[in-house]
């Protein structure tokens, strides 16, 4: 299931959480309490600068959700 972290925009910091992989629902909004690792080992991640990622249930504590603005 795909879910947006509605405190990601495209000014966010590039290694901000965009899309994630939750559980319920689809095209849902939230952060990392909806975080699943239950379909496989690991969860797919979208980030603001469009790279992606397999996060271990060890790396979700270092991701960044809040969205903080890049410096100008």
């Amino acid at each position: 299931m795909g879910w947006t972290n509605p405190l990601a925009d495209p000014c966010s910091a590039p290694n901000t959480v965009l899309l994630f992989e939750g559980r319920g629902g689809w095209n849902q909004a939230g952060g990392s309490e909806l975080l699943t690792t239950g379909y496989h080992t690991a969860c797919n991640m979208l980030f603001v600068d469009g790279s992606i990622g397999i996060v271990g249930p060890e790396q979700i504590a270092s991701l960044n959700w809040a969205g903080e603005r890049k410096p100008p």
